[in-house]
């Protein structure tokens, strides 16, 4: 899944110029995280995605997470994904959040313009209370060029996820379906197309039932 800045930094314990570089570099990449973290959380809550369609209530909890080396395991992280959201949603919505995090880290990985890329999105979810709330995320991918940074770590992954509650008061049954066949289109490994639309109808279920749209 990558590793902590920390842990990065404390393999260079007998290579003190690299560490000091290495140390200034992942500082700078910290700070540079925070400013995102902070741009997205405004975004989120002064002009969210499809707003209109499934504006934020209230904020319910945010989370930033840096994580380094995650080319090299980019499946562990995509677990970690899994970790950091399995508490806010019900267990039919997991997989789905998943294939949406991992599906946004393989066209980070695989869309690098000037060392760097980035994605933003959101999905509707339902908590294991039955809540209905919505999960908006935002990643920014960095990769290193530099030979002596690159030696030390060959990429940098910045997650920021902000889980809200919604006003639901505006939507009916169909807007519930076009938002799960939007939010949810990602595949899972080795999913065929007949299994990703029973996966979306089960989400639509879960939905519809916990509150009684117009």
């Amino acid at each position: 899944m990558g590793q902590a800045i920390s842990a990065i930094v404390n393999q260079l314990d007998n290579q003190a110029e690299k560490k000091k570089e290495a140390e200034d570099a992942l500082n700078s990449l910290m700070v540079m995280a925070e400013d995102k973290a902070t741009i997205h959380y405004g975004n989120v809550i002064n002009d969210a995605i499809d707003a209109k369609l499934l504006p934020v209530h209230k904020v319910i909890t945010k989370m930033q997470k840096i994580n380094c080396g995650v080319s090299k395991n980019a499946a562990g992280l995509k677990g970690a994904i899994e970790g950091s959201i399995k508490n806010f949603v019900k267990g039919e919505i997991v997989d789905g959040l998943v294939a949406v995090a991992g599906e946004a880290l393989d066209t980070l990985m695989g869309n690098v313009s000037a060392n760097k890329s980035q994605v933003s999105s959101y999905a509707i979810t339902v908590g294991s209370l039955g809540g209905i709330g919505r999960i908006d995320f935002y990643m920014f991918y960095y990769k290193y060029t530099s030979q002596s940074l690159s030696s030390v770590t060959e990429d940098c992954l910045i997650t920021s996820l902000v889980v809200s509650s919604v006003d639901t008061s505006g939507l009916n049954a169909n807007d519930i379906r076009v938002l799960v066949q939007n939010n949810y289109s990602a595949k899972l490994a080795n999913e065929t197309d007949e299994a990703l639309t029973t996966r979306q109808q089960k989400i639509v279920d879960v939905l519809l039932a916990n509150f009684s749209p117009k």
